[in-house]
């Protein structure tokens, strides 16, 4: 996938909402809680960085929300999804083997 350069787009991340069971004084009562589940991604920042990032939603003492490692009024070029890239020294393991099982089963 190519860099996005529509900020806009960049996933935010999402508000989760639970709601437990609690004893109060010997009573029943709903307890919602709210959590923010980040989503983590690649940044370029218009220095030309590349940074893993996360968008912080806003608190009382910043309004508007940022991105994570970049300054309050600061927004990025462009945008990339975060993902784990396969691991080079286990993909070489695997391809070895194979090889090997094929030359002994045939």
């Amino acid at each position: 996938m190519n860099w996005s350069l529509d900020i806009r787009t960049a996933p935010l991340g999402e508000w989760i909402v639970t709601t437990e069971t609690r004893l109060k004084d010997e009573k029943k009562i709903e307890v919602e809680t709210r959590d923010y589940r980040h989503e983590r991604l690649w940044l370029w920042t218009k220095c030309g960085k590349k940074i893993l990032s996360r968008w912080l939603p806003p608190t009382r003492f910043n309004q508007k929300g940022r991105w994570d490692g970049l300054a309050s009024s600061e927004q990025p070029i462009a945008w990339h999804p975060y993902f784990i890239p396969a691991d080079p020294v286990f993909s070489k393991l695997d391809i070895a083997a194979s090889e090997l099982v094929e030359e002994i089963i045939a």
